[in-house]
């Protein structure tokens, strides 16, 4: 008899407990497609053309940079697609990560702001500045990698 009664209040909590787990799916669900449609807007309505201006950008310096004509073609054809490829990969990686930051409200009143003209225009806007703060962010990087070995090979004889 009181193993019944036990699997009973087991059973009971077992019920109890799958409504506030089915709520926190149903949540984490609702979230993570706002998530996926928030990244897709703020990359911006015209994010290929971007990449592809950039990518065409960085070509025109490596021909300058005596790169040979058959290796900028290969580059050319070859470099927009992988570098699309890569960046929707990495913004597949990140819908969880905005899933469970931010509220259902704070997507929400993304999905509105990059939605509206001025958004798209801010979306595509932060697009190109990005790519500027990766080389700056490299640069900086490198320099102080560099600066930070001379010092630390001064120190300890690498």
């Amino acid at each position: 008899m009181r193993i019944i009664g036990l699997l009973t209040v087991a059973a009971l909590f077992g019920l109890f407990a799958v409504g506030p787990v089915a709520a926190q799916d149903r949540g984490l669900a609702q979230r993570t497609a706002l998530a996926e449609r928030v990244i897709r807007l703020s990359a911006g309505p015209n994010f290929t053309k971007v990449m592809e201006a950039m990518i065409a950008d960085q070509l025109a310096k490596a021909d300058t940079e005596g790169q040979g004509a058959e290796e900028a073609a290969w580059l050319r054809s070859n470099a927009p697609r992988m570098l699309t490829a890569m960046v929707d990969d990495m913004m597949a990686d990140m819908v969880p990560h905005y899933a469970s930051t931010f509220t259902v409200e704070e997507l929400e009143a993304q999905i509105a702001f990059y939605d509206s003209p001025v958004g798209r225009q801010v979306a595509t806007k932060t697009l190109q500045l990005s790519a500027v703060m990766n080389e700056i962010t490299i640069e900086h990087l490198t320099a102080f990698t560099e600066d930070l070995m001379t010092k630390y090979c001064a120190q300890f004889d690498c």
